[in-house]
């Protein structure tokens, strides 16, 4: 092993090295990307594991010259450093790991949920933001979510829309228990999966027609920062932003990408779209461009990027806020949770040709950028509910 590390050293220190050598920064960030692969694929090979440890992986490579810039040390025996050291860390038990980053503190019960929620601001003047969860299995994960969300709020105004895609019946019943708690508002079941751009669109047909603010959560995505929601209002009333997201403190291509030079408090979709936590939409901008889409043929479809990529085609940007960050949970992707992990790899190809397709269909005027599905229009909630069980007639596709 130590030979085929030694081995592995040198290709990154070569792939590194490409990225200064480039004269344009468009080819720079086309060698950075591949460079984070090459390092992706390492670290596979070395069997880092849980995987979360991947993603911390492919941030000490890409970040690796800075330490040895600071010691008098080749960078390259840093490399192998953070190498041997992550491959021992990457030993210790699931159990271990959780408690090292903290995760305990989000294991709340239903009822310290509720109990969080009823902070919230409930004055009308304050925007209003409609956070949807996406839920299909993964309990563990979701839990973690809906906790960082209460522990996270800083006093904000919002409201929460879960739409459950088809989970088993042991999840169902904690959703339930959860909005007749109050730690949930509104609660959208399906007896089938409806994908992810279906399930996110019925979600926000539920939000409050007051509301200032979209907000796509991801269920395995915690929110460490508290007060986000009022740093992306003060955020978007002072920049030219139509979609902000929080920062990741463990995706790697997030952890690559460099600052605004204009702006430092952000780091732009453009040219590294790679998925969001808590990606916001204003609500003039989605009356304006609509749904997410739904017509992709395969699962794990690239939703967020997809509606980006239609606003980057009308001339508005998308920021990453640097202040505020999420965490994107996959220690039990190689245990409990591994068949949906294998399904998203097995999707990794797809998603990239598909990213190349539409970028050619909106920027050739092929495929509009405005989405619309009526049915979603025609929907309301129904006053006072909590948990309405999905028909047939929202699953329709526009």
């Amino acid at each position: 092993m130590l030979n085929r590390q030694d081995a592995i050293v040198r290709e990154l220190v070569v792939a590194y090295g490409e990225i200064a050598a480039a004269p344009r920064q468009s080819e720079r960030l086309s060698r950075r990307s591949r460079f984070v692969d090459c390092a992706a694929a390492s670290a596979r090979e070395l069997a880092i594991d849980p995987p979360d440890l991947l993603d911390e992986v492919y941030a000490v490579l890409a970040n690796a010259r800075a330490a040895a810039d600071r010691a008098p040390a080749p960078w390259s025996l840093h490399l192998r450093a953070h190498l041997g050291r992550l491959q021992a860390r990457g030993r210790s038990t699931v159990a271990a790991w959780r408690c090292r980053v903290g995760l305990r503190r989000y294991d709340l019960s239903i009822a310290e949920l509720a109990d969080r929620a009823r902070s919230r601001s409930r004055d009308p003047a304050a925007p209003l933001f409609s956070i949807v969860i996406l839920s299909c299995g993964r309990l563990e994960y979701l839990r973690h979510t809906l906790a960082g969300l209460v522990l996270s709020d800083g006093g904000a105004r919002w409201e929460l829309i879960v739409v459950d895609n088809g989970s088993p019946p042991e999840q169902v019943w904690y959703l339930r228990a959860c909005a007749q708690a109050g730690a949930i508002d509104k609660l959208l079941l399906s007896p089938t999966n409806r994908g992810i751009s279906a399930g996110y669109n019925v979600g926000f047909a539920a939000a409050d027609r007051s509301t200032s603010y979209y907000v796509k959560l991801d269920s395995d995505n915690v929110i460490l920062d508290r007060g986000w929601m009022g740093a992306l209002h003060a955020a978007f009333a002072s920049s030219d932003a139509a979609i902000i997201a929080l920062d990741q403190v463990n995706h790697p291509r997030l952890a690559a990408l460099p600052a605004l030079a204009r702006d430092g408090r952000f780091k732009s979709w453009r040219g590294w779209v790679c998925g969001a936590c808590a990606m916001t939409i204003p609500r003039e901008i989605f009356d304006r461009f609509g749904c997410f889409s739904e017509d992709f043929d395969f699962a794990y479809n690239p939703d967020d990027a997809d509606y980006y990529i239609r606003l980057e085609t009308a001339g508005y940007a998308a920021y990453y806020l640097r202040s505020h960050r999420g965490y994107h949970q996959g220690y039990l992707d190689r245990s409990e949770y591994a068949r949906v992990a294998q399904q998203k790899h097995q999707s990794a190809t797809n998603y990239a040709a598909a990213m190349q397709r539409l970028q050619r269909a909106y920027f050739t005027g092929r495929r509009s950028i405005h989405r619309v599905y009526p049915e979603y229009d025609r929907s309301a909630w129904p006053a006072g509910a909590r948990v309405v069980e999905l028909g047939p007639s929202l699953a329709a596709k526009g």
